[in-house]
């Protein structure tokens, strides 16, 4: 939601923060929440995730025209 919010929005301090909680979350689940769970709790899970990155995979797609110019006016007014 984050991502989104930041793309919406032409702020890139929301973007990268939604990337770090989410690169954070990821880690948490693989390192600790998949230790104890089962076979059928893992694939409903890994095939939850996958869909997840194809949804922001598809969304920095389509507006990445969005994404790189306002990186490049921001770097450009410093």
């Amino acid at each position: 939601m984050l991502i989104a919010l930041g793309i919406w929005k032409k702020q890139q301090h929301l973007r990268i923060g939604a990337i770090v909680l989410f690169s954070g979350t990821l880690l948490k689940l693989f390192f600790y929440d998949l230790r104890d769970m089962g076979t059928i709790s893992r694939t409903i899970v890994f095939v939850t995730l996958g869909i997840l990155l194809l949804i922001i995979s598809f969304l920095c797609n389509k507006y990445k025209h969005i994404i790189w110019n306002d990186s490049i006016v921001n770097e450009g007014s410093h």
